[in-house]
């Protein structure tokens, strides 16, 4: 057997130019929905930075200045810079004020982002959505009952889409 032509080649592997080749033909294709990508992932990086840099502040200020009653410190010590100017107005509020600011934020918390970040409710081994919610939160979906011809298949593929977002954020999505 020879090494196999550019017209019948069978070789399992590519070499990095055909790699690089195959990713420009793609992104060429991705030029029709580059907004809607760009959209798509500037939501998930907001949603994500939040959740990463906002929320586990707001849990301590909950734990250490409502339960334990600790007061905050004038100058914002103990919460980093980009905490401290919204924590510092609330340093001459008494723990159930706190408290109802808490709650005030997390009502929008869950009015722009939704009321869980567990995206594995719901889903398949192979992460598409079951539509199954057996008593917990998960994404909404519309899919076809799924037989085994090959219209129904490939029509559930080609339209698989979800949002792992909820609130307006998810809508927006």
């Amino acid at each position: 057997m020879g090494k196999p032509t550019k017209s019948n080649e069978t070789a399992d592997t590519l070499s990095i130019r055909d790699g690089f080749g195959i990713i420009l033909r793609v992104s060429g294709y991705l030029r029709h929905v580059k907004i809607g990508i760009a959209t798509k992932l500037g939501l998930l990086t907001i949603e994500q930075v939040f959740r990463l840099l906002l929320l586990p502040w707001a849990l301590k200020i909950i734990v250490d200045n409502v339960i334990l009653g600790q007061p905050i410190e004038a100058d914002g010590t103990g919460f980093p810079n980009y905490i401290a100017p919204l924590v510092l107005p609330l340093r001459h509020m008494t723990p159930t004020e706190i408290m109802s600011w808490m709650l005030l934020f997390g009502v929008i918390i869950v009015i722009f982002f939704g009321m869980t970040p567990n995206r594995a409710t719901g889903r398949t081994a192979t992460g598409s959505d079951t539509g199954a919610r057996s008593g917990s939160i998960g994404t909404a979906s519309a899919m076809l009952a799924q037989g085994q011809d090959t219209a129904t298949q490939s029509e559930n593929a080609a339209n698989s889409a979800f949002s792992d977002m909820g609130g307006l954020f998810g809508l927006l999505d």
